[in-house]
């Protein structure tokens, strides 16, 4: 029981320790701030966007038969990949960003290569 008592003392003597030492480390509670804040603004909203595009929804219901809200599905992803609409929805979008993309590292890449250094 004794030696139970001395080892949480030292676990807590070494806790205490260990928050002395964050006092003067701050970039190592400002990384714990905003790790906390991008866990509730980012991956929160991110997860529950994921889940509800992976069950059936109300509206969904005029155009599935047999659909249950709430029922697992990969129906908004058929949808936007492989449906009548994938190339209004997704591929064309998508080829956009793509060629935004390209021409923006392109114009970035000529504008900061020095001439001179060949």
């Amino acid at each position: 029981m004794l030696k139970e008592l001395e080892t949480s003392g030292t676990k807590l003597t070494s806790l205490k320790l260990s928050l002395s030492k964050l006092r003067y480390r701050t970039y190592y509670i400002m990384a714990m701030i905003f790790l906390i804040i991008f866990a509730f603004l980012v991956i929160a909203p991110l997860i529950q966007i994921i889940l509800t595009s992976l069950t059936f929804q109300r509206n969904d219901l005029r155009m599935v038969k047999g659909a249950r809200v709430g029922a697992f599905t990969f129906y908004h992803y058929s949808r936007v990949f492989i449906g009548r609409l994938a190339q209004a929805l997704f591929y064309k979008p998508f080829l956009n960003s793509l060629m935004v993309g390209v021409g923006v590292t392109t114009l970035c890449m000529g504008a900061g290569t020095d001439r001179y250094s060949l």
